[in-house]
């Protein structure tokens, strides 16, 4: 991936969810669910397990220690981070240290604290939307989890088909927080973290505190998106499984600049997010009758990232799905 598309999917894709997307659900006690019970399903639908699963950390006063394992294809890169969050959809995430799969520790701390909000939103365990979430996957109680000195519900995490993923999390039941997470390719670990200090009554006072990177303009996705913004936009119609569009807004990255407009859309199946950003139209190639552009593709753990051109829309498209999935968005999107 070439240097400037490496730069754009670290800034661009910071700026977050919608407003819509961070807002938290009630916290709700759940009872003890025996092994096995299947949450999400048959009588267990929308029970209060559910409810304290899909809480927003960032709508949870908390300040905690966290130790994150990267795995896939290469040594696993472990390091800690404190998360701090306000309550309020506020939070600031902080690499602390290296402790082991880096050549260059220094550097890495440098580079991750431009990505923390992206890893805050994408890379944690988050359920963005209940209903999606209990339309697309299976949830089942493995008994009680340790996490940080407080007992955990301790869960599985399936999707009900087409996904290459799964999860095992630690849910504090009063809180609502996840202090544990795994995620698996089959039988491959990608990630984990895991909590292992927690304050739920933190002083934050000094703390660069915030949510989103870039102003931003929300748009109604009810109605065409092109009538709102008077240009052309990129939609695709053929999603992955389970998948639909959930957010559209408008990111300005340089306020001096008004043409520099970028167009974020994001898709979800209540879990799972794919993100596509599209610069608006370049007419000057379109003029020349250039417009058809190629991309490339990349894998980056997990992710799959498509970035290049099409239709002379500058493109992004970031997601956990297949690169057949993600190609498939773009044809459709013409």
């Amino acid at each position: 991936m070439s240097i400037r598309a490496s730069i754009l999917v670290v800034t661009l894709l910071l700026s977050g969810c919608s407003q819509e997307a961070d807002q938290g659900s009630p916290l709700v006690t759940p009872p003890t669910y025996g092994p096995g019970t299947a949450v999400g399903g048959g009588t267990q639908v929308g029970g209060p397990l559910l409810q304290v699963l899909v809480s927003k950390p960032e709508h949870v006063l908390h300040q905690g220690v966290r130790r994150v394992t990267l795995a896939g294809e290469f040594a696993p890169l472990v390091f800690t981070e404190e998360i701090s969050c306000d309550g309020n959809g506020g939070f600031h995430l902080e690499p602390l240290e290296v402790i082991s799969g880096h050549h260059d520790p220094a550097l890495f701390l440098v580079l991750e604290t431009g990505r923390a909000p992206f890893a805050f939103r994408y890379r944690d365990f988050r359920v963005e939307t209940a209903e999606r979430f209990i339309e697309t996957h299976l949830v089942h109680e493995r008994g009680a989890g340790f996490v940080a000195g407080i007992e955990t519900i301790r869960l599985d995490v399936n999707r009900r088909e087409g996904g290459e993923f799964n999860w095992v999390v630690d849910v504090d039941p009063l809180s609502g927080l996840v202090l544990a997470s795994e995620e698996w390719r089959g039988q491959a670990l990608l990630a984990r973290v895991e909590y292992l200090s927690l304050d739920l009554q933190p002083d934050l006072t000094g703390l660069p505190i915030g949510d989103h990177l870039f102003d931003r303009t929300i748009l109604d996705t009810s109605t065409d998106l092109a009538g709102q913004l008077g240009y052309k936009v990129l939609l695709p119609t053929l999603l992955p499984h389970g998948f639909q569009l959930e957010s559209a807004v408008v990111m300005q990255p340089l306020p001096n600049d008004p043409l520099d407009k970028w167009i974020r859309t994001e898709f979800g199946d209540g879990l799972g997010r794919v993100v596509m950003l599209q610069r608006r139209q370049d007419l000057s190639v379109l003029y020349n009758g250039e417009a058809r552009g190629e991309v490339r593709v990349d894998q980056i753990g997990a992710w799959t990232i498509v970035t290049g051109s099409l239709d002379a829309h500058e493109i992004i498209l970031a997601g956990k799905v297949s690169e057949t999935n993600l190609l498939e968005m773009l044809q459709s999107s013409l």
